[in-house]
């Protein structure tokens, strides 16, 4: 009688998954809006300096966001489903914020195009699935140590960490890029032109 009256343990709420997320942008949002007050330093090589250091942390942060959200997540209890739509956030965020700064100069498919297609995007997107391979195994590793009988290397990491070295290849290492952005190049002329 009292075994089927003891408390399950309850999945995480969804805004317990997304505060890790949540985090991130604040982040992200942080270093954006001191990136754009850094213009108000008049000495050039300190603006260059932080300047310099702040673009950075910007690209770490929106480029690999998922290397830290996703285990807090996972570790948190949140499901897979979760676990990707936090990891995405950040990115989405920027892909909103480039969205809205292009729609300014070109039409709204224009805009989508850019945001879904360029090179630059794509790798944010598509980067973040290997990473997120990669964490997953890293994470199942981890809890495969606390404990026994949990396999660490699964069919969707190894896949997803292939695909975004595949892609990584012909975006990047193939023609040094050029191909790639050539390509996107010429579907660009041929919708838009």
């Amino acid at each position: 009688m009292g075994d089927h009256l003891q408390a399950q343990p309850q999945a995480p709420s969804i805004q317990k998954a997304m505060m890790p997320a949540a985090v991130a942008i604040g982040i992200w949002l942080l270093l954006h809006i001191t990136y754009d007050l850094l213009g108000y330093i008049e000495n050039i090589h300190l603006y260059r300096t932080l300047a310099s250091i702040n673009w950075i942390l910007l690209v770490i942060s929106v480029g690999f966001s998922s290397v830290v959200v996703y285990p807090i997540t996972y570790f948190r209890g949140a499901s897979f489903r979760m676990r990707v739509l936090a990891s995405y956030a950040l990115p989405i965020a920027w892909c909103i914020k480039e969205f809205i700064r292009v729609s300014a100069n070109v039409t709204v498919a224009e805009a989508l195009f850019f945001v879904l297609f360029t090179s630059i995007q794509l790798l944010i997107l598509i980067g973040q699935v290997g990473l997120i391979g990669i964490a997953e195994m890293v994470c199942r590793s981890r809890s495969s140590i606390m404990s026994e009988g949990k396999k660490v290397i699964n069919a969707g990491s190894i896949i997803a960490i292939l695909f975004t070295i595949t892609f990584l290849y012909f975006a990047l290492i193939r023609g040094g890029g050029y191909d790639f952005h050539l390509m996107v190049k010429m579907i660009y002329r041929s919708m838009f032109l």
